[in-house]
């Protein structure tokens, strides 16, 4: 789940827009140990504006001083090496009209921000509402079809990937027909798709007009301008209740039809995992082991991005029967070495913590 933060910097300390420029709209930050991957942050400047001046994303949330950007140049005043490490954050965007301190006491910020702090309850709401606040205003009207016949041959999970990947992901027609119903494009030509969508009342102007926003800033603000429908089959997909059957290709490449933890007789007993949940769960978690902390685009460049193996912390081969995974609390990225030492022993699992002991990590 991501989480909110605020985020004091002092620009007479640290020249945050120096560093951006140097190194392609990133900067690394001393960590604190609850700020993860994916998490949102809005920086606030302390001194000259006093306001929160730009909005990052957690791309990396373990960063060593060996592998920390070089941006010694940037900081006027000697900065000390963290124990805790860094982290590294992506600028989404630089706000237009700063959110002041004033406006932030009078919209529901209690302290005075002297270090990092979570955002919820009504300061995250109205942050939300000024920074969207063109898009709510300016979100195309919903023109709903009548025709339901293409709506009406689809659960609501495919509906619900449907609508993500026009939303978010900006895919066409054809290309959603392809990816996400898993139909022949050549034959369908984008109808069905198009049929579902709209249904709903989306149609062209709304074709990747989320591109640049989270899950749940994207259902902000489809609640803002009521359209309520949508956003029901939106939360309806919550990755972690039993799936529909989905095409995948097992571990030795044999297309089949499965669900999660089903056994499925080919040759041998072979337990299918769904893309969509190791999807899922790279999302919430990242892309760093949870045992040695090694991360491959760190160590290979563009190479290993978002490269990881995700372990079952509850084998399937444990049940004959289907059972429910919850990518947050069942799931969890380990590196190749760290995966084989914990199925090293064929009727014994090896678990995070004791792969950690071994390890000497605490």
């Amino acid at each position: 789940m991501t989480t909110y933060w605020l985020i004091p910097s002092d620009p007479l300390k640290f020249d945050v827009r120096g560093a951006l420029e140097k190194f392609g709209g990133c900067i690394d930050w001393k960590k604190n140990s609850a700020i993860q991957y994916n998490d949102i942050i809005y920086l606030y400047e302390a001194k000259n504006k006093k306001a929160i001046i730009a909005k990052f994303i957690v791309i990396n949330d373990y960063i060593t001083y060996k592998t920390k950007f070089k941006d010694e140049e940037f900081w006027k005043v000697k900065s000390n090496f963290s124990l805790k490490g860094y982290f590294r954050m992506q600028l989404v965007s630089f706000f237009e009209k700063p959110l002041t301190k004033e406006w932030l006491k009078e919209n529901g910020l209690k302290s005075n921000i002297q270090s990092a702090e979570k955002i919820k309850g009504n300061l995250l709401m109205n942050i939300r509402l000024k920074e969207f606040e063109k898009e709510i205003k300016e979100f195309p009207t919903l023109k709903k079809s009548s025709r339901a016949r293409e709506f009406n041959q689809y659960g609501s999970e495919s509906i619900s990937d449907v609508i993500e990947a026009y939303l978010i992901a900006g895919k066409s027609h054809r290309k959603i027909d392809e990816e996400d119903l898993d139909l022949n494009s050549n034959q369908t030509k984008g109808y069905p798709t198009m049929g579902i969508l709209h249904y709903l009342g989306l149609d062209d102007r709304h074709k990747g007009i989320f591109h640049y926003l989270n899950k749940d800033e994207s259902n902000f603000i489809l609640r803002q301008v009521g359209a309520l429908e949508i956003l029901d089959y939106l939360d309806d997909n919550t990755s972690y209740t039993k799936e529909k059957e989905i095409k995948v290709i097992n571990d030795i490449e044999t297309v089949i039809r499965a669900k999660e933890g089903k056994k499925v007789k080919v040759y041998t007993y072979k337990h299918e995992r769904k893309p969509k949940l190791r999807a899922k769960a790279i999302e919430i978690h990242g892309t760093t082991c949870k045992v040695c902390r090694f991360n491959f685009e760190d160590y290979y460049g563009e190479l290993g991005r978002d490269f990881i193996e995700i372990h079952h912390l509850k084998p399937l081969s444990s049940s004959d029967e289907e059972i429910e995974v919850n990518p947050a609390t069942d799931l969890v990225p380990v590196c190749s070495n760290c995966h084989r030492m914990i199925h090293r022993k064929k009727d014994e699992i090896v678990s995070i913590e004791e792969l950690k002991e071994i390890r000497g990590i605490k």
